[in-house]
């Protein structure tokens, strides 16, 4: 139970942070470093980047983030149905 509200939580905070950065890029105001949304994706958070980049065009040029997101949401798919699959054979 604590991994899916863990996971849940942290895509949130991913996807508002997409968002939040975005608006400011709009504005030319302080915005969050690239490095801070990729560690997001890294922790659990790519479904929530991942989202936010198709939401809010928001980082699709950026390689990094183009192939590194979605490629992360598959790990953490993968990750998450281990686990879970884990703990019902369990």
């Amino acid at each position: 139970m604590f991994l899916i509200i863990y996971y849940v939580a942290v895509v949130i905070i991913a996807f508002i942070m997409m968002g939040w950065d975005k608006k400011q890029s709009k504005k030319n105001k302080k915005r969050i470093a690239e490095k801070h949304l990729f560690l997001i994706s890294l922790i659990g958070g790519a479904l929530g980047v991942w989202a936010g980049m198709v939401t809010w065009r928001h980082k699709t040029q950026k390689v990094l983030f183009k192939v590194g997101v979605p490629l992360m949401v598959v790990i953490h798919m993968i990750i998450i149905a281990r686990l879970l699959s884990n703990k019902m054979l369990s």
